[in-house]
């Protein structure tokens, strides 16, 4: 019998329902390389020292059910509590979402309606939760409107191209927004977001793999370029990803630089039907 993807499926937030609408490989079978376990280094006056681990562990349907991470200090030792995140399920749809982080710890739930669309997602105390509303079939929403309680904190409409791609996210009555472009590979380009206190444009460039190497963000406040570099096992799978930035003011003077490593192991070899598995990076960056 073969394994399936261990994946997450779509979480509750406005923002993370908006990344399952991007574009995302095909829809055929194919055998995809997932690790186990990631270990994440930083860069620290020219050495690169531990910064944090994850373990992964899945359930029988190949979803995921607990992730563990680990953080630590420039010394090598831990740092704070170490944090466990707990999935559980109805069927293959995600129904709640636990966050450990020490003693304490928040959770979130999902409801459906009968098309398997989801329809709420939030926190019960406080009562933090956004509702999401579709037009006939279609399993894209439309709109989202986010409470805290029974005072509505946030509207927004969703626009598409030919019902496929995000085309555009509207916010609080026409107040801000988001537009986006893809190219003929349905790759994200170019993020505009235009918002009262910052006016942003995001442009993404990519590896032959279909991996960011350069994402430029220049934006009100100045110009953010980061820049990421990939090795991999057997030409087939990422095993090692190095993530540079570097930020400028409006003037071009840098102001804040670092570089992180992320190092990937424990791969497993699942042979997938693929249902579109979502990403977004930042929304272009980690896969």
């Amino acid at each position: 019998m073969k394994k399936k993807a261990c994946k997450t499926l779509a979480a509750a937030s406005a923002f993370a329902m908006v990344l399952t609408l991007l574009p995302a490989g095909s829809a055929q079978a194919a055998a995809i390389y997932l690790p186990t376990r990631s270990v994440t280094y930083k860069k620290l006056n020219g050495k690169w020292v531990k910064n944090q681990s994850e373990k992964i562990s899945c359930n029988k349907k190949g979803l995921r059910k607990l992730v563990t991470g680990t953080s630590y200090a420039p010394d090598g030792s831990k740092s704070g509590s170490d944090t466990k995140s707990v999935y559980t399920y109805s069927g293959r749809k995600l129904r709640s979402f636990l966050f450990y982080n020490g003693s304490s710890y928040s959770s979130e739930t999902y409801k459906y309606d009968k098309k398997g669309r989801l329809v709420k997602a939030g926190t019960a105390d406080p009562a933090n939760y956004t509702t999401y509303k579709y037009k006939g079939k279609s399993k894209k929403p439309v709109s989202s409107t986010s409470y805290y309680g029974e005072m509505k904190l946030n509207s927004i409409k969703y626009s598409y191209k030919k019902n496929t791609e995000i085309r555009s996210i509207t916010y609080g009555g026409g107040k801000a927004k988001e537009t986006f472009y893809f190219n003929k590979n349905r790759k994200l380009i170019k993020w505009i977001s235009s918002f009262p206190d910052d006016k942003s444009t995001t442009i993404y460039k990519y590896d032959k793999k279909g991996n960011v190497i350069k994402q430029t963000k220049k934006s009100t406040y100045g110009t953010v370029i980061t820049k990421t570099s990939y090795k991999y096992y057997k030409k087939k799978f990422i095993r090692q990803k190095i993530t540079k930035q570097t930020s400028y003011d409006q003037k071009g003077q840098v102001i804040d630089t670092w570089a992180y490593k992320t190092v990937y192991s424990g791969f497993k070899k699942y042979k997938v039907k693929a249902a579109r598995v979502s990403w977004s990076p930042d929304p272009a960056g980690e896969n």
